[in-house]
């Protein structure tokens, strides 16, 4: 058990398979919290895993995980989704810090804490608490960039592509290219290098040997031919486009086959073309122009060791993204399935304010009444819900890529209800913003404007591009 302190309250004792925190709230005590000294080494292990329960989560505000490394802490806010047994996967990115930590090598004590929300008491009861070996590893560009700008850019690319593996709930650790090359990937399965132009030839001698030995790697835009030559494909020479729209979305040849959605849209400005170069590599997707007609530069790329991007992941269309990484790396490593249906299962129904399926179902039930489609939206809630049902007996049967599918059917269901639900307002405003100041459509704003006029939008905000002052 946990050590208490300052706050007197009782030792925790077991219960069952876990350990019962009361979290016991008065005028007197606005937060609890419980530590345990340690002395533990985590530099090596990517992924922290917390498993459970709480009785109200209403009653907590602000539930953290902390680790004490000397005169600072590493801080993460532990979601409160429903009354369950859960299981969350902290990648290290996902811990802000206090004050100044030494390192994650010199991890001194863990706390748990929870502050009182509306007086009420509750439960937390721990069932596990450990750090992983990263099956995922992320790799953050550190030496694989000549300037310091380029470097702190792969720093917000690898954090973006981190960030959606914790939203489809895959574990995965954040590594340096340092930590590559005196072997943070020995445990690993799979490594992604999110922003890698040049890697310097230690750290090209450090994949080879994580490839030889099983490992497999994504690579996004990569421009070193050593790097090339491992994963099988042949460089092109560096391409900008000549105007908006040339490279706005790729998509898959056979996406039932790799479990992604079929286009992705992404607007890129510039890419790093390449093609296979032996015949076991071989094109997946292709980029589409703004009109959707196929390029003839490839986007994505298989090989015997792993998948090839010829730009990086930027944040446009986040959720076809992240359902895209999931299949991808599980392609690579099927055990992304199971953690990928568990958090889907959680998540079912977390839209808008919904905590949980039951939650939406019931307040978009009562919202359907005043609602003026009402048919329609009541047919989407039966319609979620036999697709919910169905998410509950894949899992039980352990069948976790279909429970991923329906987690997507039931939001897509659910989402339309929500919308259909709402009621408008005579005369109401309804923009968007549209980012490159073309339109969807470049040179064509007129079919821009009818399409969001036939979808109820009055109004548009077109950001005007400035040229690149590099180019000048």
């Amino acid at each position: 058990p946990l050590e208490v302190r300052r706050d007197g309250l009782p030792v925790p004792v077991p219960s069952g398979r876990g350990l019962v925190f009361p979290c016991t709230f008065d005028a007197d005590r606005e937060r609890v919290y419980w530590d345990r000294a340690v002395s533990l080494d985590l530099t090596r292990h990517g992924t922290i895993i917390l498993d459970f329960a709480c009785d109200d989560p209403g009653a907590l505000r602000s539930p953290t995980l902390y680790f004490k490394s000397g005169n600072g802490w590493y801080v993460a806010r532990i979601p409160m989704r429903g009354t369950g047994r859960r299981r969350v996967a902290f990648a290290k990115t996902d811990f802000s810090t206090e004050e100044k930590p030494t390192g994650w090598h010199r991890i001194e004590r863990v706390r748990l804490s929870a502050w009182k929300a509306d007086g009420r008491n509750a439960r937390l009861t721990l069932y596990d608490l450990r750090a992983d070996d990263s099956r995922i590893a992320v790799v953050r560009n550190t030496l694989s960039s000549p300037s310091e700008a380029e470097r702190r850019y792969g720093t917000r690319v690898s954090t973006r592509v981190a960030r959606l593996l914790s939203d489809a709930g895959i574990p995965h650790g954040v590594l340096t290219d340092e930590e590559v090359i005196h072997g943070g990937l020995m445990k690993s399965r799979v490594a992604i290098l999110t922003h890698h132009p040049h890697p310097p030839a230690r750290e090209i001698e450090s994949l080879k040997l994580f490839v030889r030995r099983g490992g497999k790697l994504i690579v996004f835009y990569g421009a070193e031919p050593a790097l090339a030559e491992l994963m099988g494909v042949r460089l092109g020479q560096y391409q900008k486009a000549d105007a908006p729209g040339r490279w706005s979305s790729f998509t898959f040849l056979k996406p039932s086959f790799w479990k992604v959605p079929e286009r992705v849209y992404q607007e890129s400005s510039n890419i790093m073309p390449a093609s296979p170069g032996r015949r076991s590599t071989h094109v997946i997707a292709y980029w589409e122009d703004s009109h959707g007609r196929r390029a003839e530069e490839p986007a994505w790329l298989a090989s015997d060791n792993g998948l090839w991007m010829t730009h990086v992941l930027l944040d446009d269309d986040a959720a076809n993204k992240r359902d895209m990484l999931t299949g991808l790396l599980a392609s690579l490593d099927p055990a992304v399935w199971t953690y990928a249906a568990q958090n889907a299962l959680e998540r079912a129904g977390q839209i808008d304010s919904f905590r949980n399926f039951g939650d939406a179902h019931r307040r978009l039930s009562a919202a359907a009444e005043s609602a003026p489609q009402k048919g329609r939206v009541l047919k989407l809630l039966e319609q979620a819900d036999l697709e919910y049902q169905r998410m509950q007996a894949s899992y039980s049967e352990g069948r976790h890529e279909e429970v991923v599918q329906g987690g997507r059917a039931v939001k897509e269901a659910l989402v339309e209800a929500y919308a259909r639900a709402q009621r408008g307002q005579p005369g109401e405003f309804r923009g968007v913003w549209e980012h490159n100041g073309t339109g969807w459509f470049p040179g064509d704003w007129d079919r821009t404007c009818r399409v969001l006029a036939d979808h109820g939008i009055n109004a548009v905000f077109p950001t005007t591009r400035v040229a690149n002052l590099v180019d000048l």
